[in-house]
């Protein structure tokens, strides 16, 4: 039995790729996305992170809910990658040993939260120096 076929993103490429390619699969405020909307998008961004990060992320994700989350998550699970969603509101030590935990090969954090972007780059500047 090959267990690929039984995954969550098999069953969205099922789908994206079928009939249904037009059909709402995400509304989000004022965001209207597609199966085939999400299928390109995620497309695209797997692309994009192969080529400056390779295959196999870890991707770390602080973020709130958006069309774009749901979209790296997938371009993330397209390469076989891991994605580890965390609660920007935990207190910081805890974020800090979260992320040194994980060990992401990147982090999407929103431009709007300064505080978990300062902790991730005092992690990656002290593991880099």
């Amino acid at each position: 039995m090959d267990s690929t076929k039984d995954t969550l993103l098999a069953a969205f490429v099922a789908v994206a790729r079928s009939g249904d390619v037009d059909r709402n699969v995400v509304e989000c405020g004022q965001e209207h996305w597609t199966y085939g909307d999400l299928d390109t998008v995620s497309t695209g961004l797997a692309v994009e992170i192969h080529q400056k990060y390779g295959p196999k992320p870890v991707v770390a994700i602080i973020s709130e809910n958006h069309p774009y989350v749901l979209a790296i998550i997938l371009a993330t699970w397209k390469l076989g990658g891991i994605v580890a969603p965390l609660d920007s509101n935990v207190p910081r030590h805890i974020m800090e040993r979260m992320l040194l935990n994980i060990g992401p090969t990147f982090a999407l954090v929103p431009s709007g939260h300064n505080s978990v972007q300062t902790i991730i780059k005092g992690i990656y500047d002290s593991h880099l120096a």
